[in-house]
């Protein structure tokens, strides 16, 4: 009986564990391609349903214009297989807004030397007037002290 509770208590630890985007509150701070700061903030982690799983992982953040944005993990849908799977390797997010569309995107890394959000894009696509078009591209994110 003790073994079975085990057994289960480290199965949840480990989904638990693959269940987030190895994100934290707060900022992350890195350089854009001309070698200038920049930097999101993450507001509020939360899971849809109340459920812990990827495809119900939801992260606000706070983008370059001020603005908030709620991220999550694009589902993959195998067909062939009848899977139904995520993309561990981005957060991502779009709108509309008058003028085009805004993205943020979080690309992550997962390898045995790091764990966490490596670069951030933030696309404002105006579809009218492409001279007002603006693409952030932050890099070697670290997180704020």
């Amino acid at each position: 009986m003790k073994k079975n509770i085990l057994v289960a208590l480290f199965g949840l630890s480990l989904f638990a564990s693959t269940a987030q985007a190895h994100l934290d509150l707060g900022k992350y701070q890195g350089t854009d391609l001309s070698s200038r700061a920049c930097e999101f903030e993450v507001k509020a982690i939360r899971f849809e349903g109340g459920v812990r799983h990827p495809l119900n992982e939801r992260v606000e953040i706070q983008v370059v214009d001020g603005s908030t944005f709620i991220l999550g993990h694009a589902p993959e849908i195998d067909r062939d297989h009848g899977q139904v799977l995520f993309d561990h390797h981005h957060l991502s997010g779009a709108r509309g807004v008058k003028d085009g569309a805004d993205a943020a995107v979080i690309w992550m890394e997962h390898s045995e030397h790091f764990e966490g959000p490596r670069v951030f894009h933030f696309i404002h696509h105006d579809y009218k007037e492409p001279r007002n078009n603006v693409h952030v591209e932050c890099g070697d994110l670290k997180k704020a002290q």
